[in-house]
């Protein structure tokens, strides 16, 4: 979690209230709902996390809070596409999560591990337990990181070629908000392997900052559609 509870409470509705912020305030473009959407899911992970440690449901609160940042890729991609206005059937992104979803409600083992210490939520699953199940924590990582490094590519192509200045520092906010948000956890977690099981946990940590992102780019976004 981030910190302790009553942080990652507080955390979660920060990042709600900006959802709703940037809903009420902005023209509700496909661009702004998919913001929305996605600094949502990054407020209810960390909710998700709270109940965690508040609640005695660990095997519930773990699935929710998987299947909640699983889905985080897959909309971020959405996002950029559209924001790059790719034209691609992008509700084919979202089989990968929908699949690994689906295995972790049906399956009555999904949750292997989890607890809460002073400072971090651990929780180990059948798709992070590496040790354990190589194989299908390989699929659930090169699916992660795959779509990252997809979105990092779109928005690297878009800033290249487009030629709008304000949809340019569009695709730099968007990119800044993943290298400030994603990986600082990564790098962590490189230097001491053994945090690998609370990724998600230290991942929160630093997600907040991507509220700040989401609110200047859905200035921008308004300032395009207000032209």
């Amino acid at each position: 979690m981030c910190l302790t509870p009553k942080i990652s409470l507080l955390t979660a509705m920060t990042e709600f209230v900006v959802a709703c912020f940037i809903f009420l305030k902005y023209k509700r473009t496909k661009v702004i709902k998919l913001l929305v959407l996605f600094v949502f899911l990054l407020g209810f992970y960390q909710f998700t996390e709270f109940m965690l440690c508040k609640t005695n449901n660990i095997q519930f609160w773990a699935k929710v809070g998987f299947i909640t940042y699983t889905f985080l890729p897959s909309t971020g991609l959405f996002l950029v596409l559209v924001l790059a206005n790719k034209k691609i059937k992008k509700f084919l992104l979202h089989i990968p999560p929908a699949i690994f979803s689906v295995i972790a409600l049906a399956s009555d083992n999904f949750v292997t591990g989890g607890g809460c210490s002073k400072y971090f939520l651990t929780t180990k699953t059948l798709f992070t337990s590496f040790s354990e199940n190589f194989v299908p924590a390989m699929f659930y990582l090169a699916y992660y990181f795959g779509y990252v490094f997809l979105i990092l590519v779109v928005l690297t192509e878009a800033f290249r070629t487009d030629k709008n200045i304000t949809k340019r520092r569009m695709y730099l906010l968007c990119i800044f908000g993943i290298i400030s948000s994603l990986f600082p956890a990564l790098f962590l977690i490189i230097i001491f392997p053994s945090l690998n099981w609370m990724f998600p946990s230290i991942y929160c940590q630093f997600a907040l900052l991507f509220s700040v992102v989401a609110i200047l780019i859905a200035n921008l976004d308004n300032k395009i559609n207000s032209a």
